[in-house]
């Protein structure tokens, strides 16, 4: 019985040797952070596939909303998003990387994609988002529909030509016709 119990301890002990072993490599990997931060339709999804052609890039595509949507309220919370990447360890990701051609010494960029509406909240941007994002220097990518903007701006020229009103019609500004 005080066998089984040794083994058990020492089993126990290995293992968190290991966790804790990995937990310092994984902090130890040199990594850049960058957001896509987007509207929906506005084809950040294609923008981001196409950053993560990169050898040295992990994408993350759309998982980890709910860190931006207002549940993480400290660093640690923030840097779990870059630093926990869904299908395994850190180290995992580096090292196919590496084989895939990513340069030696050259840090991971890990990132993914969120709606501005996530991260933005009506009052502005929640100061433990912005002191994370300063402090950790995130890259943040905006990624801006065009046509949005156009439709904003014909928005606003519609709005202003129907509310000017036009000259009264008479034949002094009828066009004038040209043969």
């Amino acid at each position: 019985m005080l066998g089984r119990l040794a083994l058990a301890l020492a089993v126990a002990s290995l293992a968190r040797a290991r966790n804790a072993t990995r937990r310092a490599l994984t902090a130890e990997i040199p990594i850049e952070r960058f957001l896509l931060v987007s509207q929906p339709r506005s084809g950040s999804t294609w923008v981001l596939s196409k950053i993560a052609t990169h050898a040295c890039v992990l994408s993350r595509s759309e998982n980890g909303h709910e860190a931006w949507r207002g549940s993480c309220k400290n660093a640690g919370c923030f840097e779990a998003y870059f630093r926990k990447p869904p299908g395994g360890a850190l180290a995992k990701h580096l090292s196919a990387a590496r084989k895939d051609g990513c340069p030696d010494g050259t840090p991971l960029l890990v990132g993914g994609k969120v709606w501005g509406t996530q991260i933005i909240a009506k009052a502005g941007l929640p100061p433990a988002v912005r002191e994370y994002l300063v402090a950790k220097r995130v890259r943040v990518v905006i990624v801006n529909r065009l046509n949005a903007l156009d439709h904003h701006i014909s928005q606003r020229y519609i709005h202003e030509t129907q509310t000017a009103r036009p000259p009264p019609l008479s034949p002094a500004n009828y066009p004038s016709r040209v043969d």
